[in-house]
């Protein structure tokens, strides 16, 4: 029979964190910013230049491609880099965002979920998503670091 036990040490943690004081939020937080920063960073530097033939996702696509000159753009298209610059780290009232509001870049860099890059940009452009997930991911040793500097700072050592 399957059997998983959750333990709770909820009241050792919060006794533990007052020992700290002020200097816990901070410190988590800042790990927070540093990896929305370093997204933001990451998802900044431009794709590799596009090869042919084009992939386009449909032909309906391709078709409105060449009706609006390019999306606008021009044909062939020139960059502008309005969209790897687009990135920006925004606070909120309990954390922050990372988002680019530039028109086409969910279709360049595709969502967090990993949906909605278009084909023309796949194998050029970083994923959004998998830049997002493996930066959460080193998000916990910056913040078990951080933590460590403050117990060290107020004379604790924690292993």
């Amino acid at each position: 029979m399957p059997f998983l036990t959750l333990e709770d040490n909820t009241q050792e943690v919060a006794q533990m964190l007052k020992q700290f004081g002020g200097d816990v939020m901070p410190a988590g937080q800042a790990s927070m910013f540093e990896t929305a920063r370093r997204i933001a960073d990451r998802m900044s530097k431009p794709g590799s230049p596009i090869f042919y033939p084009v992939r386009w996702d449909s032909a309906k696509q391709m078709r409105a491609f060449f009706a609006t000159n390019g999306f606008g753009g021009g044909i062939p298209t020139v960059r502008t880099d309005s969209i790897p610059t687009g990135w920006k780290v925004n606070t909120t009232s309990n954390g922050c965002d990372v988002v680019n509001n530039q028109p086409g870049s969910l279709f360049v860099y595709g969502d967090a979920l990993g949906k909605s890059q278009s084909l023309i940009h796949q194998n050029r452009w970083q994923k959004f998503q998998e830049v997002a997930d493996d930066e959460i991911d080193k998000m916990n040793a910056r913040a078990e670091r951080a933590l460590m500097d403050v117990a060290a700072k107020d004379g604790l050592e924690m292993t």
